[in-house]
């Protein structure tokens, strides 16, 4: 009897397939258990929130949160809640918490929580109705499970989001038909929380009759929300004040800035040379409070940079900086 030769390839071959069989195990193993769902840790949380509206015409009774689902099978809600935090991630308060789960369960369609009045004024029927409670301006608003911070959105003058790492977005007024509006979806991934960048990902909007705001529930309902009312009632943020002295530098030069926003510099090219807080689009430190730094004229290996032109890039919540810099050897 012949006795069958194992090669080297075929045996690293089995060894592959069962390390690889191995991790999808441990992953949704993991996974049920990281979502605190026994029964179906999948079927809520890949999902984001899309629409936020803190009041009307001036009434903050009438608020609402879309959601909107970034895949098949997400329906499974009840028991989620949608959840406000404060500015510095303090205090918290449940406005609703779904009794039942919703019948689309189809990929990108939308669920709908808002108050009675929101429902009243604009005649739809929401998914759950929540209370009144959404912060005007400065807040965050999130859609959660107990063991499961699905999505949070931090907006306005947030001093400690309750999610490490997230950006803010626009202040919500609440004149007029104000909303803030998701333009780019968060990365469809199964974890909690999903990662977000509301300062990148949300715009401020204002309903008109030429452009109305549109809210719409599971059941496919959708409802116009407009205003000759517009936001100017609420004054804009002054736009942000960067300082750098002294400059032209030899040395060291003092950097001051109003928050712990993404600030970095550049050479005259373009081209990132140092990052002193965060880059834009990326996780930034928790920080509460103004930036006080400084830069020593090094890049990020710590060498010295040649003498030359640079530029200080600051991109804040409520506008962008660039500061010119000089160095002489």
């Amino acid at each position: 009897m012949n006795r069958l030769q194992v090669t080297p390839a075929f045996r690293l071959i089995v060894l592959l397939t069962l390390a690889l069989t191995l991790i999808v195990a441990l992953v949704a193993l993991t996974s049920r258990a990281a979502h605190g769902d026994t029964e179906a840790p999948q079927t809520f949380h890949i999902a984001e929130i899309t629409k936020i509206m803190a009041g009307y015409n001036g009434d903050a009774t009438i608020q609402a949160v879309e959601i909107k689902t970034l895949g098949a099978g997400e329906n499974l809600v009840n028991g989620a809640s949608i959840v406000v935090v404060n500015a510095d991630s303090t205090a918290t308060a449940n406005l609703g918490t779904f009794a039942a789960d919703v019948p689309n369960g189809a990929a990108g369609v939308r669920i709908l929580c808002a108050t009675a009045a929101f429902q009243t004024a604009f005649g739809i029927t929401a998914d759950l109705t929540i209370s009144p409670g959404i912060f005007p301006k400065t807040g965050q608003v999130s859609y959660e499970k107990p063991a499961c911070r699905v999505n949070t959105v931090p907006y306005g003058d947030v001093a400690k989001t309750i999610t490490p790492g997230a950006t803010r977005a626009p202040y919500l007024p609440v004149a007029g038909a104000t909303i803030l509006i998701r333009r780019v979806d968060s990365p469809g991934l199964p974890t909690c929380p999903l990662s977000e960048n509301s300062q990148l990902r949300f715009a401020q909007k204002e309903g008109t009759a030429a452009s109305p705001d549109t809210f719409t529930n599971n059941a496919g309902t959708s409802v116009f929300v407009s205003s000759a009312v517009t936001g100017v009632a609420t004054l804009p943020p002054a736009h942000p004040v960067v300082r750098v002295y002294p400059n032209p530098i030899r040395g060291t030069t003092q950097i001051e800035a109003p928050d712990w926003a993404p600030l970095t510099i550049h050479d005259i090219q373009g081209r990132l040379v140092r990052v002193l807080t965060c880059v834009a689009g990326g996780a930034c430190p928790e920080v509460a409070g103004p930036y006080k730094g400084e830069w020593n004229g090094t890049d990020s290996h710590g060498h010295d940079v040649p003498s030359g032109i640079y530029f200080l890039r600051y991109v804040g919540r409520t506008g962008t900086v660039i500061k010119r810099i000089a160095i002489t050897r």
